[in-house]
């Protein structure tokens, strides 16, 4: 495992405990913050708030850097373990720009020889708590599984598992480890939690909800439908911006596929407002995720679902405006078995909503099951 070899290669690691209990570092996992990709905190005394100044103080949108887990364990004030010269003298560090917001944005946290060895670190401290029965081992493990996976680490993260780290805990926004994976598409994070789950004898919770009433595939969905929408927007179809987009459509697209395979529920509502992940992909005519949805052999008990306002996936798709995949949309619903006769709570059926126009008016054939030409997605 990962983990062994870590500790392997920091050399049994009294060094390192011996470093980190000098300060008081291990008092809180590593300092999340710094994981985060926040400057290095000063040294102490200097007057500086270390950490608690770079810490997100409000979830981003979906898939964004500030949308991490945010720790719920107190922060260390003397940062992260500091290196010192055989005088014994402690070496100055550099100052480095903060970044968490404002400024310039530093390289991330797993990509320097550094912080590879806090990583040892951290290991080697949650290994040697890991018979702690005490509330702040268990803040540790919590903070410290929560770390590797907003950082796609999904080595640490089977590995953290494995010794025990909770796979349902939640952060200071209800969200679990799955929600965070969904919202950044990390679908290797996912599969190493379900390895170890297994493995630790634990149950995943798939249907869990955060403080918005969302599922993971909730969050996956909406996190893809706003690369959709961008990708639709975009006017230069070879740009590096609509690369990066592509990767991400992929990755979230693989991601949704390995929670439907895990056991997720494409039936299950939201507790705000009773939408199915197929509503929600009807609210961005997005033809990958309904043709998904749609092609599961359950797709009969979901696709005249209805939420709490009585409206189903054809009803939010005949209601769009200004979407360029809306006739398709439409279409496929129809075909998979759609009832335009459904009426909501306000006695309107799918073709009450379409908006007037000429693409109204190639939607109301369509309900009307009078076919129109396919059209080809823009990306």
């Amino acid at each position: 495992m990962i983990v062994d070899k870590l500790l392997d290669d920091s050399r049994g690691g009294e060094g390192l405990l011996d470093a980190a209990g000098d300060c008081g570092l291990m008092t809180s996992p590593l300092n999340l913050a710094y994981f985060y990709g926040a400057s290095p905190p000063s040294a102490p005394g200097a007057g500086d708030t270390g950490y608690l100044s770079a810490v997100p103080s409000a979830p981003g949108s979906p898939g964004s850097d500030s949308s991490d887990f945010s720790s719920t364990s107190s922060v260390s004030s003397c940062g992260a373990v500091e290196s010192r010269p055989r005088g014994g003298a402690r070496a100055e560090r550099p100052q480095v720009e903060p970044h968490m917001g404002v400024g310039r944005q530093q390289r991330g946290p797993f990509q320097g020889v550094r912080v590879k060895n806090s990583v040892k670190e951290l290991l080697l401290h949650i290994r040697s708590n890991k018979q702690k029965t005490s509330g702040q081992a268990v803040d540790e493990f919590k903070s410290a599984f929560q770390v590797a996976v907003a950082a796609n680490q999904h080595l640490i993260v089977q590995d953290l598992v494995n010794l025990g780290a909770q796979v349902n805990t939640t952060d200071c926004w209800g969200r679990t480890p799955l929600h965070v994976c969904a919202e950044k598409g990390h679908s290797q994070v996912l599969q190493a939690i379900q390895k170890g789950a297994v493995r630790s004898n634990q149950f995943v919770d798939l249907e869990a909800t955060n403080y918005d009433g969302l599922t993971p595939l909730h969050c996956a969905v909406l996190a893809h439908n706003s690369v959709v929408h961008d990708l639709q927007r975009s006017q230069q179809p070879h740009s590096p911006e609509v690369q990066d987009l592509l990767l991400k459509n992929k990755s979230l697209v693989d991601t949704i596929k390995c929670l439907i395979q895990m056991g997720a529920a494409v039936e299950a509502k939201d507790r705000k407002s009773g939408r199915t992940a197929l509503h929600l992909a009807a609210e961005e005519a997005n033809l990958e995720l309904i043709r998904l949805f749609l092609e599961l052999p359950s797709c009969l008990s979901f696709v005249n679902a209805k939420a709490y306002n009585g409206n189903t996936a054809l009803h939010v798709a005949a209601s769009l405006q200004y979407r360029v995949t809306q006739l398709d949309a439409v279409r496929l619903l129809m075909r998979k078995g759609a009832d335009p006769s459904t009426r909501n709570l306000e006695n309107e059926q799918p073709v009450h909503l379409v908006p007037d126009g000429p693409v109204g008016e190639q939607i109301r054939r369509i309900l009307k099951g009078k076919s129109i030409q396919q059209r080809v997605p823009p990306y």
